[in-house]
């Protein structure tokens, strides 16, 4: 029932889902990565790839994922479920390394520098770097972003491969979106800081592979459908 309402109600996006469950698949629509540096000039606005984690020399690389859920949900709907799916193209050294999930707290932008590698490019007008919101005159509160302290979602990255951050937390940063539009400004990617070569190299949207791209995998119920008790919802949908 929650896969034909989507159906009727979202006509424009398409209802899918990992594993081919019934839910709804939202691709991110930005993403960017913050390079540790005094000057603040380098980003990867366009790049394939983002980056989370300590590289040999210990600068530090910061990802940012922007998937415009207010956007995309109706307003009034009920997450349930929610599950994040990255794809891990590259790590320096074969060795468990946690990638935490942090809610942003500031709005960032995608300009069309592009890295394919972990350096980093010359910032270009709009791009987020370690200093800057939007390149060149708008700066974060902090150099490396301003975040959530407490990470939404973790998950152990100990290889290249397709990995999902789930969780209550999760969850509660996307209903938070969904009703406050004004408070989204997406996630940001932290692996081990202060870690040599904890790194993680992950897919952006730009990738040429659609598979590996990242997506935001929901099950929900829309506003539209039947009115439902908080204690209806956890009896019905308890897992």
């Amino acid at each position: 029932m929650i896969a034909a309402a989507l159906s009727a109600i979202l006509p424009d996006i398409a209802a899918a889902s990992p594993g081919d469950r019934p839910g709804l698949a939202l691709s991110a629509v930005r993403d960017n990565t913050l390079f540790e540096s005094a000057t603040g000039d380098l980003s990867s606005g366009i790049g394939p790839a983002c980056f989370a984690g300590d590289n040999a020399t210990l600068n530090t690389r910061r990802g940012l994922l922007y998937f415009d859920v207010a956007g995309q949900v109706p307003a009034g709907s009920i997450i349930l479920h929610a599950e994040l799916w990255l794809h891990v193209s590259s790590v320096p050294i074969v060795q468990s390394r946690v990638v935490n999930v942090h809610r942003l707290l500031a709005n960032w932008g995608e300009g069309t520098s592009s890295s394919p590698g972990g350096g980093g490019a010359p910032a270009a007008l709009g791009d987020a770097t370690w200093l800057h919101r939007f390149f060149p005159d708008s700066l974060w509160s902090s150099p490396g972003g301003d975040f959530a302290e407490v990470a939404s979602a973790s998950v152990a990255v100990p290889d290249t491969g397709m990995y999902v951050w789930t969780g209550s937390a999760l969850v509660a940063d996307i209903q938070s979106w969904i009703n406050g539009p004004a408070t989204e400004f997406g996630w940001m990617l932290r692996g081990e800081e202060g870690v040599t070569q904890s790194v993680r190299r992950i897919d952006s949207r730009e990738v040429s592979e659609p598979a590996l791209r990242p997506l935001l995998w929901l099950e929900l119920v829309p506003a539209a459908t039947e009115p439902l008790s908080w204690g209806r919802l956890k009896h019905r949908y308890r897992r």
